[in-house]
């Protein structure tokens, strides 16, 4: 397993069967992932180009975020998930933070976030995502809006 030390947080890149089982045990506290099967959340986390996991001292899985990209053009940012317990802490900024800065990325022009609109504010306000060059799009005040059901908004970094 991928393993680095980020600000007193253990960073990983590949998420072994507790994590997975962690993520899963996450997914059924959240509203837009609960009912995922585990067979279902491994699958997802195995399809997926990108996994981000930031892991406890005891080596408990408190964040997570996938990409699914085609590394040119498109990185789509999916299940940035955190614990209730965790929540407040600066995780989902780190997440972002490094999907942002994730060596694979740095050619990749567009990152998109899909999320809900009181999100959109929340994200907004980070500002993690500037423009990093001429033919880039990462700054967090340009959006599109994206309507399947009506209530989501994307990011458009």
């Amino acid at each position: 397993m991928y393993l680095e030390t980020h600000d007193h947080m253990n960073v990983i890149r590949e998420l072994s069967e507790k994590h997975i089982g962690q993520l899963h045990a996450l997914y059924q506290d959240e509203w837009w992932t609960r009912g995922r099967s585990f067979e279902d959340t491994k699958q997802c986390v195995l399809g997926s180009q990108i996994c981000i996991g930031i892991t406890s001292e005891n080596d408990d899985l408190i964040g997570f975020v996938r990409v699914l990209t085609d590394f040119t053009f498109k990185a789509l940012i999916f299940d940035v998930i955190v614990p209730h317990s965790e929540r407040g802490k600066g995780l989902g900024n780190k997440l972002l933070s490094l999907v942002k800065n994730h060596e694979r990325l740095k050619s990749v022009r567009h990152l998109e976030l899909y999320c809900l609109p009181e999100m959109f504010c929340v994200l907004r306000k980070t500002r993690i995502f500037r423009q990093r060059g001429r033919n880039k799009t990462y700054e967090a005040c340009k959006c599109i809006t994206w309507q399947s059901s009506g209530t989501a908004q994307a990011l458009r970094f």
